[in-house]
């Protein structure tokens, strides 16, 4: 019994030496840990104020007042009080929106044509005949 009290008792002072050299982390790696949990800290409340705004943008009504609410309906050079743009005005946006003609297809892109075009009363396209072609 005495033999194992004395293994017992040798052990302790190794186990006492071993503690008094290992050495915890530096003052530099503390300072490093820090600045990383308060920089993960500030994008995470940073992620949450923009959660916050988006929230409060989609529930706000961005639909302010009319930037002129006497003002006229129409095209500016109707008469009468006719709603919405005129046909010609229309259908110039409609065949701009609809035109597709690339750079490669032709040597210069200063093209002009005036075409006369024929529609019947629920908008299907007739006829049309070129009146001048630039090209």
């Amino acid at each position: 019994m005495t033999v194992s009290k004395k293994k017992e008792t040798a052990k302790e002072p190794k186990k006492a030496a071993k503690k008094e050299t290992e050495k915890g982390p530096s003052d530099a790696d503390i300072a490093d840990r820090i600045a990383a949990m308060q920089k993960k800290q500030q994008s995470r409340q940073e992620i949450e104020d923009l959660k916050k705004k988006l929230a409060a943008l989609a529930t706000a009504d961005t639909r302010g007042e009319d930037a002129a609410p006497d003002a006229p309906i129409g095209m500016p050079d109707g008469t009468g009080d006719q709603v919405g743009p005129s046909h010609l005005a229309w259908l110039q946006a409609y065949l701009k929106q609809q035109w597709a003609f690339s750079k490669y297809q032709a040597e210069r892109l200063d093209l002009e044509a005036e075409v006369h075009i024929v529609y019947d009363e629920k908008g299907r396209l007739v006829d049309y005949k070129f009146l001048e072609k630039s090209g």
